[in-house]
């Protein structure tokens, strides 16, 4: 059955970011024919209305006529940031994958010119931090080398149960297509929290990246991750 959404909304989100009906396509991972079918009916099926709310970092709660309210957590995370997991947990662009080469003394990785990591000297929870940005920028090395299917593999059974390999390599690497090669990547934050909307308690953290793309120069990544299974694992990913 399909959603019912307000189709303006759309047009006015992506005014906004100055995207065409086949730029939003690109990055939600749609057919052009879908966006405009959604566009002009002001209606489509779940999933659709899904990819769509993620590639503007939204709920599809945000596209209907009436927007529930997210309930705050008493962690630091904002509710912005908690409803853009939640989507991205049932979505069919969600990823992870497991830790890979440490980072060099200089701070990069093999595939990014230039990634810069947190200060944490002043943090108690300093050495659980660095594991988890270490991991992070080791997952995402593997999205800028184009290894989608490993970073499936080694992602967090809750994706696994969500998406197939199939699946997910199609939706990233039309995405990462558009934003072309990683040059520079430095983490803006680092947030770490025992919950997040619609999963069971547990140890979470999300990073969002400031980032450059040979076809964007100002991006953002979002890197949400658990360690439901011992290590830590990105449990989504969102770039925009």
């Amino acid at each position: 059955m399909d959603m019912k959404i307000n189709a303006s909304k759309i047009v006015n989100y992506r005014k906004e970011k100055a995207w065409s009906q086949q730029h939003l396509a690109d990055v939600s991972g749609l057919s052009l024919r879908t966006v405009q079918r959604i566009e002009n009916n002001g209606s489509g099926s779940p999933d659709s209305i899904k990819a769509i709310a993620m590639a503007f970092e939204l709920i599809p709660g945000d596209l209907m006529e009436s927007v529930p309210e997210i309930t705050a957590s008493p962690t630091s995370i904002t509710k912005r940031k908690k409803a853009l997991i939640a989507v991205t947990c049932v979505l069919a662009s969600l990823v992870l994958i497991s830790p890979l080469t440490l980072l060099s003394e200089t701070g990069t990785t093999a595939t990014s010119d230039e990634t810069s990591t947190l200060d944490l000297q002043d943090d108690s929870n300093s050495t659980e931090k660095a594991l988890i940005q270490q991991h992070a920028l080791d997952w995402l090395s593997l999205v800028d080398n184009g290894d989608y299917i490993a970073g499936w593999q080694a992602s967090d059974a809750l994706v696994h149960s969500q998406v197939t390999a199939q699946q997910w390599q199609e939706a990233v690497s039309r995405v990462r297509s558009v934003f072309g090669k990683n040059q520079k990547r430095s983490i803006q934050s680092l947030d770490v929290m025992t919950q997040l909307p619609g999963l069971p308690d547990g140890e979470y953290a999300m990073l969002v990246f400031n980032s450059k793309f040979e076809n964007k120069a100002n991006s953002i990544e979002t890197l949400p991750m658990s360690k439901a299974s011992g290590e830590w694992k990105p449990i989504g990913y969102f770039i925009r």
